[in-house]
C-alpha cells in the first residue's frame, strides 16, 4: 500500500491500462507531493501512454483485418465447395448409372501430402475402366 492510501497501478492490463497510467498522470500533474517528480517523469509516462495507445489500436486494427480475412476465406471456401458439388451433380445427371464416367471429371485428392521421407514418386490411382 502507497502512503495516503493510494493503491499501485500494476494489475489492469489492455485498455484498461491506458486507464490507470492516465489516473497515475493526473496525480503526477495535480499532487504536491509529486512535484520533485514531475518534470522528469510526466513527459516520459506521456510518451509512455502514448506509445500503448498507438499498439493497443494497432492490435485492434489486426484483430480486424485478421477477422475480415478468415470470414472472406471461409466465403470463398464454401463458394468452392458449392460450385463443386453443382459441377459433381452435372456430371451425375449426364451420365447417370455411370460411376466411373462420371468420376473421369474430377481429380482425386489425398487426405493429406505427401511426407518428405516416403520412398518413391507419388503416382496417381489408375483410371476408372470403361463403364
Amino acid at each position: 500500500m502507497f502512503p495516503d492510501g493510494l493503491e499501485p497501478e500494476v494489475r489492469p492490463r489492455g485498455a484498461a491500462q491506458v486507464k490507470a497510467a492516465r489516473g497515475v498522470r493526473d496525480r503526477l500533474a495535480h499532487q504536491p507531493a509529486a512535484a520533485t517528480l514531475r518534470e522528469e517523469f510526466a513527459p516520459k509516462l506521456d510518451a509512455a501512454i502514448a506509445d500503448l495507445t498507438a499498439k493497443l489500436d494497432a492490435r485492434k486494427a489486426a484483430g480486424e483485418v485478421l477477422g475480415l480475412a478468415r470470414a472472406r476465406e471461409n466465403g470463398a471456401q464454401e463458394t468452392w465447395v458449392s460450385a463443386y458439388d453443382s459441377n459433381a451433380g452435372a456430371m451425375r445427371t449426364l451420365f447417370p448409372r455411370q460411376r466411373a464416367r462420371q468420376d473421369l471429371y474430377f481429380d482425386q485428392f489425398r487426405a493429406r501430402p505427401p511426407e518428405p521421407d516416403e520412398e518413391g514418386p507419388v503416382t496417381p490411382p489408375p483410371a476408372p475402366g470403361p463403364g
